[in-house]
């Protein structure tokens, strides 16, 4: 049986990006599919630490974790909105695009240091996910995509949840940056859960 892990995650945060990378090896060989759901905690996002206190944490945390994940990342020059992104996710998602367009979204914040509030950066990371570059700013401005985005938001803001990444699979869930050795024993767990065995000594979340 499949089984979903949800992933919220922020496209301005750099632990929603690397943690990409330890999802895919903590499915690796499980029969988990993804679901990633872009988010943020704000109604008005805000950056989501100053860029003044991001150099310690960018130093002696994300660095490091970058290091043994062996992906590259870089500290943004911008403290975007992520409200467009977050629309033209649901547009890519309606186009079977949404992962590779999430994927070049935080390539473009956190690789090439774009703005990605700036529409010709939208535009250009549309293009390069494989949708129409020239109607992707009218598919923005859509109504359809604004109240699926603001549904989407009173939904997760249910869920109380305050710090992303945030991992649901079951009925078990974690909040915030967790090592892949964790996140793996999260989903063995749920899926011993799901066929009501019992975890045979092995403590659960």
């Amino acid at each position: 049986m499949t089984m979903t892990l949800k992933v919220y995650s922020s496209f301005t945060c750099p632990y929603s990006y690397l943690t990409q990378f330890i999802v895919n090896q903590a499915i690796n060989g499980k029969d988990v599919h993804v679901a990633w759901l872009p988010f943020f905690l704000n109604h008005e996002e805000q950056s989501w630490q100053s860029e003044q206190d991001n150099y310690k944490e960018w130093a002696d945390i994300i660095k490091p974790i970058s290091k043994k994940l062996q992906v590259d990342i870089k500290m943004p020059k911008y403290n975007p909105s992520t409200y467009n992104a977050q629309i033209g996710y649901l547009i890519a998602k309606d186009n079977n695009k949404h992962d590779i367009f999430r994927q070049n979204v935080y390539e473009a914040h956190f690789i090439t240091g774009d703005d990605i509030s700036d529409l010709p950066v939208l535009m250009d990371i549309a293009a390069k996910s494989g949708l129409e570059k020239e109607s992707f700013p009218a598919a923005l401005q859509e109504e359809r995509y604004r109240l699926r985005l603001e549904t989407l938001k009173e939904k997760y803001n249910m869920k109380s949840m305050e710090n992303v990444p945030h991992f649901t699979i079951g009925d078990r869930k974690c909040d915030g940056f967790v090592e892949q050795s964790a996140l793996e024993k999260m989903i063995r767990c749920a899926i011993r859960d799901a066929k009501m065995d019992f975890c045979d000594g092995d403590s659960c979340y």
